[in-house]
């Protein structure tokens, strides 16, 4: 089986020809491909013809600890000025530094957080004093931090890599209560109430004040559970019924090539003496459709 997960030759500083060539490799070698995103399920099924959607899934369970108890915020966020516009993840050539640099000067009241690490440069961000960059924490942190956030932010460019991407951010977002504001992406869809999009400054600074007037404790609540439904466990009985029926499909192969090739009719044996090259109707397992025509077609397996 292949989890695809991401567009990987789209990675800047990858070797995109040896990335594709291997992974052409993988899907020959694979009875089922999983991908994450529709744009990724797109590309994989004119590659594979055993490939499924299952989007990612989120520990609601962990997360959902930002709306259910009483955690207490770390002290490093705890002391930053509110409202609080955070992210959270890999800052790399995909994040859209100009985007979160004019969100920064225009809200100069707000603390923009940065939780993760950064590999790509900081210049458009340093001069910035409402910029705070906390670096890396760990995963049983992310509750604690996220339930100091007042907007949850995924400003990433429209380049090859995030259109095929599912960025696993706003289901953790979302089931720790967060509201979130999006560049539009097609696997961020505007979700009433929780999920805005926005694709330059102007509509990203609106996006976020509206964010804002749904950030009440209720409104949190509501949208942590709307993430029930898109729990790892929930995924992962989706998986499990993939494979299962995987593996049906690869016992009933093997019973139809277990069948003992039908002895060839006398009709048959005198046709092949006359090397006739008409076709000759056998008693055998009919094929549906003909791999060439379309056609109807009876020949043996």
């Amino acid at each position: 089986m292949y989890y695809c997960v991401d567009a990987f030759g789209e990675f800047p500083g990858y070797d995109r020809e040896l990335i594709e060539r291997r992974e052409r490799e993988l899907l020959a070698k694979s009875d089922v491909v999983l991908t994450t995103s529709r744009p990724l399920y797109d590309t994989k099924c004119q590659l594979h013809p055993n490939v499924h959607l299952v989007q990612h899934g989120v520990d609601q369970g962990h997360l959902a600890r930002a709306v259910t108890e009483d955690l207490p915020v770390p002290s490093d966020l705890r002391v930053l000025p509110k409202p609080v516009f955070g992210f959270v993840g890999v800052v790399g050539e995909w994040v859209d530094m100009d985007l979160l640099a004019a969100l920064a000067r225009h809200r100069p009241d707000a603390s923009i957080v940065i939780i993760g690490p950064a590999v790509t440069s900081r210049a458009p961000l340093n001069d910035l004093h409402n910029v705070h960059w906390l670096g890396p924490r760990d995963h049983h942190e992310l509750p604690n931090y996220l339930r100091g956030f007042d907007v949850g932010l995924i400003p990433f460019k429209k380049v090859p890599l995030t259109l095929h991407a599912n960025p696993i951010k706003l289901y953790e977002y979302l089931a720790a209560g967060v509201p979130v504001v999006s560049t539009s992406l097609p696997a961020v869809r505007p979700i009433d109430q929780s999920v805005w999009l926005a694709d330059d400054p102007a509509t990203t600074i609106e996006a976020c004040a509206r964010a804002l007037r749904h950030n009440d404790r209720a409104a949190r609540q509501h949208r942590s559970q709307l993430m029930a439904s898109e729990s790892w466990t929930v995924r992962l009985e989706l998986i499990s019924e993939i494979i299962g029926n995987a593996l049906k499909d690869q016992a009933a192969s093997k019973r139809r090539l277990a069948v003992p090739r039908a002895a060839p009719t006398r009709v048959a044996r005198d046709a092949a003496k006359r090397q006739d090259t008409r076709p000759v109707l056998q008693s055998a397992i009919p094929n549906p459709q003909s791999a060439i025509s379309g056609a109807p077609n009876h020949t043996s397996p």
